[in-house]
């Protein structure tokens, strides 16, 4: 079959007929880009988040711009109530000490946490301190303090389930 001259329509005797159950053939789907948001914990003040840094065990856990894109900024708060990244938890060991990511070991103890859903604080049960920004000394380093209810210490858990509260 010959193509119309631009601008003419082809007549109805030129289209596909229809398949043999009587429909027309399926139009095209447009794929749809759907972005699901990741688990994170947002600072309150410099709305920055926690972010491992691609840093491993035994490391200092990282806080950094958020970018709502996941991989190193998925952290949850489990109703174990641990702060964990994949298999790592935020683990303190010592008063106003660093905030390390170590293996999640399910003992509670250093990496037992406290979320306040009315105050916003993530609470260090062992130390009861609380997780505060980065500190001027280091910047992308998040540290726990004695509980002061600034607003450095105000946490949003974004897409987290929190245990229920009995």
């Amino acid at each position: 079959m010959n193509e119309p001259p631009l601008g003419q329509a082809t007549p109805l005797s030129g289209r596909p007929r229809p398949s043999r159950a009587g429909h027309a053939p399926p139009l095209p789907v447009q794929s749809q880009i759907v972005f699901l948001p990741h688990p994170q914990i947002r600072n309150v003040e410099t709305n920055q988040c926690l972010d491992n840094m691609a840093r491993k065990e035994n490391e200092k856990v990282g806080i950094f711009n958020c970018h709502g894109m996941g991989g190193n900024q998925v952290f949850s708060y489990t109703a174990n109530k641990e702060i964990r990244t994949d298999d790592l938890c935020l683990d303190v060991s010592k008063l106003s000490g660093p905030v390390m990511m170590l293996k999640c070991h399910h003992l509670k103890g250093n990496q037992l946490w406290d979320y306040d859903p009315v105050k916003l604080t993530l609470v260090h049960v062992n130390s009861n301190q609380c997780l505060d920004k980065a500190t001027e000394e280091d910047s992308q380093v998040p540290s726990v303090k004695d509980c002061n209810g600034s607003r450095s210490q105000q946490w949003l858990l974004r897409n987290v389930t929190l245990p229920e509260i009995f």
